[in-house]
């Protein structure tokens, strides 16, 4: 169990952590965003790509599947966006 000192260097270091993420947004335009977006869902596809590979069960291998179509239609989505404002 951590204790509270370790929790509390935890929580401020999230803290952080988001406040330079947002920083970061503030001063993107949104194509940046949006690639910034479609770079994490490439990983997604590759992870769940990879995942869908693995021998699992039959009802994991079906909700594995299940959500790389989602990400797959969300990747779609955000690549969609992209290309519109580069229009």
């Amino acid at each position: 169990m951590m204790d509270k000192d370790n929790a509390v260097t935890v929580i401020e270091k999230l803290a952080e952590i988001c406040k330079d993420g947002e920083k970061g947004y503030k001063d993107a335009g949104d194509k940046s965003i949006l690639e910034s977006v479609e770079k994490g869902e490439d990983e997604a596809k590759e992870a769940y790509q990879e995942a869908i590979r693995a021998p699992l069960p039959s009802d994991v291998a079906e909700i594995v599947s299940r959500q790389a179509r989602s990400v797959q239609t969300a990747h779609d989505r955000v690549k969609s966006l992209r290309d519109e404002l580069a229009a």
